[in-house]
């Protein structure tokens, strides 16, 4: 790791970020505080994780819709192979208060290309904003008060 790296943060204690599967359990009990639920069915009570040399980490199978699923799905972090410790820096880096944060400076701390540095923060940046704006709630077009 890099003397710029996210172990140099502060006295802030970063160890879910550190091992792929701490940083798996962490976002587990974020997403799931009940455990897993399947993302197409909506189901909990027939979903298994599933096991073996070859299963990728953090992989389910819903038994009602048959359909395997990670806590990946339907999140910023679909579709990517980088590591999810790797995510959560980002998203721990970006996020703090105060702080504007450029992909070069990304780049470094996440040892990283500079063009997933910057494909990471777009992709961070979008969702934070997102989760920043307000809820609109539907007008009432009916004239009633």
């Amino acid at each position: 790791m890099s003397s710029t790296g996210i172990g140099t943060v502060g006295d802030i204690n970063l160890s879910p970020f550190q091992n792929e599967e701490a940083a798996y359990r962490f976002v587990e009990q974020c997403v799931w505080p009940e455990g897993p639920v399947c993302p197409r069915c909506g189901g909990s009570k027939r979903v298994r994780p599933l096991r073996g040399r070859s299963v990728r980490m953090g992989a389910y199978k819903c038994y009602a819709c048959r359909k395997p699923f990670t806590v990946k799905v339907g999140t910023i972090l679909e579709s990517s192979n980088l590591p999810m410790r790797k995510w959560l820096q980002a998203i721990f880096l970006t996020s703090r208060e105060g702080e504007r944060l450029d992909a070069n400076t990304l780049h470094h701390a996440l040892d990283v290309a500079p063009r997933t540095a910057s494909y990471v923060l777009q992709r961070v940046q979008s969702a934070l904003s997102a989760a920043e704006q307000p809820v609109q709630r539907p007008r009432d077009d009916s004239g009633q008060s």
